[in-house]
């Protein structure tokens, strides 16, 4: 069996966090599978392992694949216990020899709310070459995947800012709470509700189009974003642009 120097990765694995929202969802960055070989790959194969008790990935299909031409199927195959296949029917080249590429997007999902971490075994990893010789690859890689609890309540800073149409406006909260978070014009005129509900600690974003509580557009100028919880008050200026 030829042996060469191979390496696969998770993008940014090592810091990589997983927040929840208060529906579940995932919020992932970077979780980009990404592979690094010395001569030219045609075909991969690998197995994850985790626990399905904390832990769900979502199903694979070649959707998640992010190689043009090049199909990704996976099967579970127990619980925890998922193989994914990746290959092309035309013989493209999944990555070309002594280049790093981004080759999948995984998304994984803490399911319980109080688990800070949990971990994805990658194993049985198998690298092919275009006439289907099997190329070593030295061992499994174990991650760790986090949920990510803000120590901190605050605004991040919109973006864009100034804007036209929409801005973005990210914010954490420290504790479960009431929160609320308004747009209030620079007269001190409450304009716009954003937010006026429980949440529970964790980051969130949330956009505004321009438009007050009555659906209508207001004028352009500076506005005051105030958030409040727990008897905490973050407040910053955006900007609207016509």
């Amino acid at each position: 069996m030829k042996k060469i120097n191979a390496i696969i990765s998770i993008l940014s694995i090592l810091s990589f966090t997983v927040a929840l929202n208060t529906k579940g969802m995932a919020f992932n960055d970077d979780s980009k599978l990404s592979i690094y070989s010395s001569e030219d790959v045609y075909g991969i194969q690998f197995d994850l392992r985790f626990d399905h008790s904390i832990i769900s990935v979502d199903d694979l299909s070649n959707s998640n694949s992010l190689v043009n031409g090049v199909n990704l199927f996976s099967r579970v195959k127990a619980p925890g216990f998922v193989r994914v296949v990746m290959f092309s029917d035309e013989l493209n080249k999944i990555s070309s020899a002594n280049q790093f590429l981004e080759i999948a997007e995984l998304n994984v999902v803490l399911l319980d709310n109080y688990a800070q971490s949990s971990t994805i075994t990658f194993d049985n990893i198998l690298l092919a070459n275009r006439v289907g010789q099997q190329l070593d690859y030295p061992g499994s890689f174990i991650y760790e995947v986090s949920s990510q609890t803000p120590n901190e309540f605050g605004l991040s800073s919109a973006y864009p800012n100034p804007f036209n149409p929409s801005t973005n406006i990210d914010y954490s909260v420290s504790v479960d709470s009431d929160v609320s978070l308004f747009v209030y014009d620079m007269q001190g005129r409450l304009v716009k509700t954003l937010v006026s509900e429980y949440k529970i600690a964790d980051q969130y974003t949330v956009s505004w189009n321009g438009k007050n509580d009555n659906g209508e557009q207001v004028a352009s100028g500076m506005y005051l974003v105030r958030l409040e919880s727990n008897g905490d008050i973050a407040q910053q200026a955006i900007t609207l642009l016509k």
